[in-house]
């Protein structure tokens, strides 16, 4: 399961996961879900409000999370993809806009490319100037603004290690 954070139009920020060509709404999923069952009371049917929730939340919080993907496998299968973006549910992909994954981190950020070092000796730039070249971002907010707009915040860069400290 891939975890995203997306947006659709000008509305707010939601928690999904990928899927096919599907990005699910797992919080419309999870309401959807507990009105079935009858347990809703009111609001997202208790799911969390953003992917640092999930990730934070435990077994209780993934648990939640899983029978939505699932049920949501279920209804890519059984039901129009036109139908289930009109019960908010689940969209094509192509009409949501991805964001990072956890958009405010609750750590600072430091992004420094390991290879710089490599890519300025090759043009035959001195140790001085590469030094003063290297560009470190140390602010989280600064750091997601950043990837956002290269377009890496919602992408994989094969062979480059993730870890979040």
């Amino acid at each position: 399961m891939r975890l995203v954070t997306f947006r659709r139009g000008r509305g707010e920020p939601k928690p999904g996961a990928l899927w096919q060509e599907h990005v699910f709404d797992l919080a419309g999923l999870a309401k959807d879900l507990a009105t079935q069952r009858g347990t809703v009371r009111r609001g997202r049917g208790g799911f969390p409000r953003i992917v640092l929730d999930i990730v934070q939340g435990g077994e209780a919080a993934m648990s939640l999370t899983r029978e939505a993907w699932e049920y949501g496998q279920r209804l890519v299968g059984q039901t129009a993809a036109e139908d289930l973006a009109q019960r908010r549910l689940a969209y094509p992909q192509k009409r949501v806009r991805l964001l990072a994954p956890i958009p405010s981190p609750s750590r600072n950020i430091f992004c420094l490319g390991r290879n710089y070092a490599d890519h300025a000796a090759e043009r035959g730039a001195a140790a001085a100037e590469r030094a003063a070249q290297q560009r470190v971002l140390d602010s989280r907010d600064a750091a997601i603004r950043s990837l956002e707009e290269q377009g890496a915040a919602t992408e994989s860069r094969a062979g480059m290690p993730r870890r979040v400290a």
